[in-house]
């Protein structure tokens, strides 16, 4: 036990006299005194210290007048903070959050051995230390009061009864002068919940710190751990709830299983609930008074390894930090530890231990497992000697494959199979009404009601994420309802958005985070590009018809085409957010009349419409020759504007922008691509958010233009970047994230709709270019007779052609489920992707390159003034031996998209690498051949 006072708790002369350098540090930094100051100061505070008082830095520089008291806060305030930024539990927080807890908190000052809280009290503040010391101690049932901890400058205490919910465990008493800052409840918890990766961190920074030779007790660690772990949902079991045969059948079984007190092992898939199935089992159970913990074999707890003697990642190191933290270990057996860890089994003494996907137990240590539930006894890493414990443990597993079969036997009799929920249809409806209750009760809004168009959407949703899904979506649509009724359109199902390790939120930085959130963004990139189109589209109609003088023609076809494709790569769909086309439409439909709303089963016909207006369009430049007919061109603009703003007129929403414009769907499918994305913080937006502003919209703030706020954003294709909903959050759970290039896609279960429709049509329309080059048309057209149909009957074959090496794709690479293709989409028209943009990009190289450089000698020949002549220009040979360069980058990352995808594929659905590829190596070689056609 510690000496409660000794000389070593306190800080030495050095360590007294830094906080005061630091203090001086903000003060020269901010210009508010200069140095001679500074030093004058701290020497005279030397020599009042040397004399018996201790003045503060700050109040000597007041008196002297070298600082004004605003100068003062203003150093103290950036002091407080830096020391909050440099605590374990906030280290992994950004500075503007650290800076918003400061804002909230209070600066607290207790004199030696003053009571901060006492033991038993309820828990309403996180405390850090910035200047002083506080010890820890707790008053056993029986005996003395024991002595715990020390805490100095710079250090949290107090955040575990906040984590775990229970009262304090211990008495704190400032043991000098000390000041504190006292972060209020609702500030920490909110905080927490917002970056639930903070929190994991600060919990493994805290306890691991705790047994980093700190000085601590055993009953301190053991008691705060043990909190933490046996943390529930409080939510229903709601696989538990209806009447069918089945839910009656699992009922029948999870309560036999509660009587006894035997070894469990729970299969589900995931999202199937199985922690919530454990958790009923332990609030049933004879045991429910004890602890109840979590133990994931995935993440053993740093203090447990840090002292192993071996490989990290090996096998044999996997296997024993596992035994270590299942099963314990002593300081004399177990290398350089600091101090005793008794184990999970052992901690969970008179309780319930949930080993979370027990397929990842090492075999020796499952087998370890089998001898514990036959015997009751266990040997501790390196002991001599047996221990014992009275625990129920409860294993979780998605399948039993891995499970070793003398195990897997002895678990059978009390084995629970969880089936999903696509086989639980009969009992949906009773279930919807259970969350409706429950949740509605949480979030204090009146009974609620799902119309029948919206529970038949959540009828034929088959629900991958199962039971957890549900649970989410029907939360989400209970915060969305305006009344008691949930409408069709307030249930968002999909897919959960996810958000790779390696992705950076942008916003953290300011110039991208203001650029986003200026209020002339999108505004005025709308107006220029606007004033731009109408520009191109007079001069196309009202301007000199020959190609050589009507630059409408070069800007079109030479610069905005080729660079609005590039564009997909770098910034996603930010181009939609200022077409000129939507634009226009967004002011239609600011009139104020009766629009019809669109039933979200006929969305989808949308695809189909845009699919072929893309063909259309491309059809068009080659029937028509388009690249030289300026009339042509812009009557082509405002047919598109046409059908944009009939679509405003008549359609709520942005319908025409998300379902219907060809070259929308076609920015939107390259968009996937990108190195950009928005996305949420979806633990916020699904646990904490309640008025989903980032949808909605504020009074001075409009929701998402595209109808799907970025809580469901899981694609770029539904994305436009207007920046609505990082204006309207005021959360700061919007991201918009930087990421590997086509990060989507190899995470991505199953292509949807669109991937199906128009990857493969986009390469059909590519290999429909190269041809359209050729002599193919002019000879087929003197059988034909119409060039117009010559070229449309080319279309239909490319496009038929394209969508047969799809087919063969899907084939060779495995068939796949998936809800929009019926059974028909695969993996490969996510592999197929990245292929098609390089072709895509390689194609438009030609006029950017080769035709761009013509700019100011036809602008000349349109206004009669003779320009200078540009030199730059790429020759043919050059320009395709880029393009094939661009191809090759694009096969590789398609062949690098497949191995990632096929990876989750069962072998028995996946050909030979060979096979798998040849469908891509057929595509790269047409694409190719097609280009040369140009050079020749």
């Amino acid at each position: 036990m510690i000496a409660p006072y000794s000389e070593k708790h306190f800080h030495s002369p050095a360590q007294v006299r830094e906080p005061a350098r630091k203090l001086c540090e903000y003060l020269l930094a901010a210009g508010a005194c200069d140095e001679t100051a500074v030093m004058y100061a701290l020497d005279r505070q030397e020599n009042l210290r040397a004399k018996g008082y201790d003045p503060l830095i700050g109040m000597l520089l007041l008196d002297a007048g070298a600082i004004t008291k605003k100068d003062l806060a203003q150093a103290l305030r950036l002091q407080d903070i830096d020391r909050l930024a440099n605590a374990a539990i906030f280290s992994s927080l950004p500075k503007s959050v650290i800076a918003d807890i400061h804002s909230k908190s209070g600066r607290l000052v207790y004199n030696p051995h003053e009571i901060i809280f006492r033991q038993k009290e309820g828990s309403d503040f996180v405390y850090v230390i910035l200047l002083g010391t506080v010890s820890l101690s707790h008053q056993p049932d029986k005996g003395k009061e024991i002595d715990l901890a020390i805490h100095r400058a710079g250090e949290v205490f107090g955040e575990m009864s906040l984590l775990t919910g229970s009262p304090r465990f211990v008495t704190a008493r400032s043991m000098e002068k000390t000041s504190i800052l006292a972060v209020p409840r609702d500030v920490f918890l909110a905080l927490y919940r917002e970056y639930p990766e903070a929190s994991q961190a600060a919990i493994r920074k805290w306890f691991n710190s705790m047994l980093e030779g700190r000085e601590q007790s055993q009953i301190y660690q053991d008691h705060h751990y043990s909190e933490l772990m046996t943390k529930m949902e409080t939510r229903p079991c709601i696989q538990l709830v209806g009447s069918s045969k089945r839910a009656q059948k699992l009922h029948s079984q999870i309560d036999s299983i509660c009587r006894t007190g035997n070894p469990v092992l729970l299969i589900g898939e995931p999202g199937s609930m199985k922690s919530r199935i454990a958790q009923h089992i332990y609030r049933h159970s004879a045991d429910s008074e004890g602890s109840y913990i979590i133990f994931d074999p995935d993440t053993v707890p740093h203090f447990v390894s840090r002292g192993l003697q071996h490989e990290k990642g090996t096998v044999y190191y996997r296997e024993l930090e596992q035994i270590a933290a299942l099963f314990g270990y002593d300081i004399d057996t177990y290398g350089r530890s600091f101090v005793p860890w008794q184990g999970f089994l052992k901690l969970a003494h008179n309780g319930t231990l949930v080993i979370k996907d027990g397929s990842k137990l090492e075999p020796k240590v499952q087998r370890m497992l089998l001898e514990y539930f036959t015997s009751g006894m266990f040997y501790p890493l390196g002991a001599e000697r047996p221990a014992q414990a009275s625990t129920r443990v409860i294993i979780n597993v998605a399948d039993d494959l891995n499970l070793e079969n003398t195990l897997y036997e002895y678990l059978a009799a009390e084995q629970v199979w969880l089936e999903p929920l696509h086989s639980r249809k009969r009992d949906l409806k009773e279930i919807i009404g259970v969350l409706l209750e429950e949740i509605g009760r949480e979030k204090r809004k009146p009974p609620m009601k799902v119309e029948p168009e919206a529970l038949h959407k959540m009828m034929a949703y088959n629900w991958p994420g199962n039971f957890r899904e549900l649970e989410e979506v029907v939360a989400r649509s209970i915060s969305f309802a305006k009344g008691s009724l949930i409408a069709a359109e307030d249930v968002f199902i999909g897919k959960v958005p996810i958000t790779g390790k390696n992705a950076f939120n942008l916003l953290s930085i300011k110039i991208i985070r203001n650029f986003f959130q200026s209020p002339f963004y999108p505004v005025v990139p709308q107006i220029v590009v606007g004033l731009m189109f109408v520009f191109v589209v007079i001069l196309g109609i009202w301007g000199n018809p020959s190609p050589d003088s009507n630059i409408s023609l070069l800007l079109v076809w030479a610069n905005w085409e080729p660079l609005l494709i590039l564009s997909c790569l770098l910034l996603a769909r930010m181009w939609c957010s200022f077409c000129p086309i939507g634009f226009f439409s967004d002011l239609v439909r600011k009139l104020q009349i009766k629009r019809w709303k669109i039933s979200p089963r006929y969305k989808n016909v949308g695809f189909f419409i845009s699919a072929l207006g893309l063909a259309v369009i491309f059809w068009s430049q080659a029937a028509l020759d388009m690249w030289k007919r300026p009339t042509e061109t812009a009557l082509l603009l405002l047919a598109m504007l046409g059908s944009a703003v009939l679509f405003a007129l008549f359609f709520e929403g942005r319908i025409w922008c998300r379902y219907f414009c060809p070259l929308g769907q076609m920015v939107a499918t390259f968009a996937r691509a990108s190195i950009v994305e928005v996305r949420a913080n979806y633990n916020y937006c699904s646990h904490e958010c309640t008025t989903f502003d980032c949808f909605t919209g504020r009074e001075d703030v409009p929701g998402c233009s595209m109808s799907k706020g970025p809580f469901a954003m899981d694609t770029n294709q539904d994305c436009v970047l207007c920046g609505n909903c990082m204006k309207a959050c005021k959360n700061a759970a919007v991201r918009f994230n930087l990421r590997p290039p086509g990060w989507e896609l190899w995470n991505t279960r199953s292509a949807d709709m669109a991937m199906i429709l128009f990857v493969p049509l986009l390469w059909g329309t590519q290999v429909f270019r190269g041809l359209a080059l050729s002599s193919i048309p002019q000879r087929l057209d003197v059988y034909i007779g119409s060039m117009e149909l010559t070229y449309g009957l080319l279309m239909l074959a490319a496009v038929v052609f394209a969508f047969h090496v799809a087919v063969a794709g899907v084939a060779f690479t495995g068939m796949v489920d998936t809800n929009a293709g019926k059974g028909f989409g695969s993996t490969f028209f996510m592999v197929m992707l990245p292929l098609v943009y390089a072709n895509e990009i390689a194609i438009r190289l030609m006029p950017l390159l080769n035709h761009a450089a013509d700019f100011f000698v036809i602008l000349g020949n349109q206004v009669g003034y003779l320009f200078p002549h540009i030199a730059f220009r790429l020759d043919m040979q050059s320009i395709y031996i880029l393009q094939i360069a661009i191809i090759v980058i694009g096969l590789v990352f398609a062949f690098f998209v497949a191995n990632r995808l096929t990876a989750r594929l069962a072998s028995e659905k996946v050909a030979p690498p060979f096979f798998r590829y040849l469908p891509l190596i057929v595509i790269a070689v047409v694409s190719v051949v097609l280009l040369g056609i140009q050079v020749k």
